[in-house]
C-alpha cells in the first residue's frame, strides 16, 4: 500500500525518512524528524483499473462469448494525518518527542463484472458484485534516545468490510438460478515499533516491525439462493487478519537538492476464515517480499519532481491448472509513480500519477465447475496531497 503525499511520489520508499504524518505507517521512529507541526491530506480523485481475461475455455472452443464488462470498477485511496513535536525545539529545528495520528483508507474497491456465454446452445450469464473497504485508524509516539537514534511506537485499529455477490443464470427450458452472497466485517488491533538512525548528515536508516493483527471483532454471513429456496449461514468467527510485517529502508539526502531512498518489506504468511459464496474456506496467504525505490529533485526553490517504482507481489497461493473451487487471484504487479511538488511558506501541494500493471491467474465459473484463466490487470490513479505546516 502506498500512503501519504511525499511517500507516494517516492514509490512508497519512506522508512528512512518518515518525517511527516505518514511516518506513523512507514516508521514511527522517524516522527521526531518532522521540523514543523503539520496536517496532511491525500486523496485519489481518479482511479481506473482494467482487467483482461485470456484463454477461457469458452473462447478456445469457439463458443459465443460476451466481453467481460468491468466498467464500474473504482479504486480509491486516501489518508488524513497530523504530527506535532513536543518539548524544546532543537538546533536542527526538530524535537525530542513527537506524537501523530492518522486515518488511512488504502483501498476502497467496487467491482461490477458481467460475462455471458452460449455453450452448446445454452445461454449462461455470470455476474459478480464486490464492495471491499479497508480502513486504518491509529496514533503513535516517537522519541530521541540519542542525537542520532530515535524510537517510535504506533497502534492501529484495522477494519475490513466486504460484500460479495455471485450469480449464475442459465436460460434453459427448466431454468437455473444461483445467487450466492457473502458479507464479512472484521477488526484487528495492529501494533508496530520503529527505529530511525542518522548514520551521517546525508545517510539515514529506518526499520519497522509490525506485530500480527489481534482480532477483536468478526462477523460473517453467507446466503445461497436457488429456485428451490434460500439457505443462510452466520458466524462470529474468522474474518480477516493482518500478518507480521517488517520494513527496512535507507535514504540519502543532499540538502535542498535531491533525495534517493529505497525500502524492502516482508510480509509473513497468515490464514483466516474469510468464507466464500460457494462455501467456507480458510484463506491462506504466503510469504511475500516487496521493494520500493524513489528519487526526488528540487527543480527550483518552490518546485520538486519525484519519481518512484515499486513491486506489489501477491501473497495468494498459486492456482492449480484444474481448480475445483474458487480462489484468490494470483497476480504480481509492478508500479511507477510521478509527482510534482509546489512549496510555499505554510503549505505543500503534491499532484501526481500512480500506475501499475501485472499478469497472473484467476478462477471463473465454467459450466458446473471452475476454470483457471490467464489475466492481466493495470490501474492508473491520479492523486493530490496537501500538507499544512505551522
Amino acid at each position: 500500500m502506498l500512503i501519504g503525499t511525499r511517500a507516494v511520489g517516492l514509490g512508497g520508499a519512506f522508512a528512512g525518512l518518515a518525517g511527516d504524518p505518514s511516518g506513523l505507517w512507514y516508521n514511527p521512529g522517524g516522527l521526531v524528524t518532522a521540523r514543523r507541526p503539520n496536517i496532511q491530506v491525500t486523496t485519489t480523485f481518479i482511479g481506473i483499473e482494467e482487467v483482461r481475461i485470456d484463454n477461457a475455455r469458452t473462447e478456445r472452443d469457439g463458443s459465443e462469448l460476451d466481453p467481460l464488462d468491468l466498467g464500474d470498477l473504482h479504486i480509491i485511496g486516501g489518508s488524513l494525518g497530523g504530527v506535532i513535536g513536543l518539548g524544546k525545539r532543537r538546533p536542527d529545528k526538530t524535537y525530542d518527542h513527537a506524537v501523530a495520528f492518522g486515518l488511512l483508507t488504502p483501498s476502497f474497491r467496487q467491482v461490477r463484472q458481467r460475462r455471458g456465454a452460449t455453450v452448446n446452445g445454452t445461454e449462461t450469464r455470470y455476474e459478480r458484485d464486490l464492495d471491499d473497504t479497508v480502513i486504518w485508524a491509529g496514533a503513535g509516539y516517537g522519541f530521541r534516545a540519542s542525537d542520532t537514534f530515535s524510537l517510535g511506537f504506533s497502534a492501529f485499529y484495522v477494519h475490513r468490510s466486504m460484500d460479495r455477490a455471485d450469480r449464475v443464470i442459465r436460460l434453459t427450458p427448466t431454468g437455473t438460478f444461483n445467487d450466492s452472497a457473502l458479507e464479512v466485517s472484521a477488526g484487528n488491533i495492529v501494533l508496530a515499533v520503529g527505529a530511525h538512525l542518522a548514520v551521517s548528515d546525508q545517510w539515514t536508516l529506518g526499520l519497522t516491525l509490525g506485530a500480527p493483527g489481534i482480532p477483536i471483532t468478526a462477523s460473517r454471513k453467507q446466503r445461497l439462493t436457488t429456485l428451490e429456496g434460500e439457505d443462510i449461514v452466520t458466524s462470529e468467527e474468522g474474518g480477516y487478519r493482518v500478518p507480521f510485517t517488517a520494513r527496512l529502508g535507507g535514504s540519502w539526502v543532499l540538502a535542498k537538492t535531491s533525495t534517493l531512498t529505497a525500502d524492502v518489506s516482508f510480509h509473513a504468511p497468515t490464514e483466516y476464515e474469510l468464507g466464500r459464496p460457494a462455501g467456507v474456506d480458510v484463506v491462506e496467504r504466503g510469504v511475500v517480499i516487496n521493494a520500493n525505490l524513489g528519487f526526488e529533485y528540487l527543480l527550483i526553490d518552490a518546485l520538486s519532481l519525484a519519481l518512484g517504482a515499486y513491486t506489489n507481489f501477491t501473497s495468494a497461493p498459486e492456482i492449480d491448472a484444474a481448480p475445483v473451487a474458487d480462489a484468490l487471484p494470483h497476480i504480481d504487479m509492478f508500479g511507477a509513480t510521478l509527482a510534482l511538488g509546489y512549496f510555499i511558506e505554510h503549505s505543500l501541494l503534491r499532484v501526481g500519477v500512480n500506475a501499475s500493471g501485472g499478469a497472473g491467474h484467476d478462477v471463473i465459473a465454467a459450466g458446473a465447475g471452475f476454470e483457471r484463466i490467464d489475466i492481466t490487470r493495470w490501474s492508473v490513479q491520479l492523486f493530490i496531497g496537501t500538507t499544512f505546516r505551522y
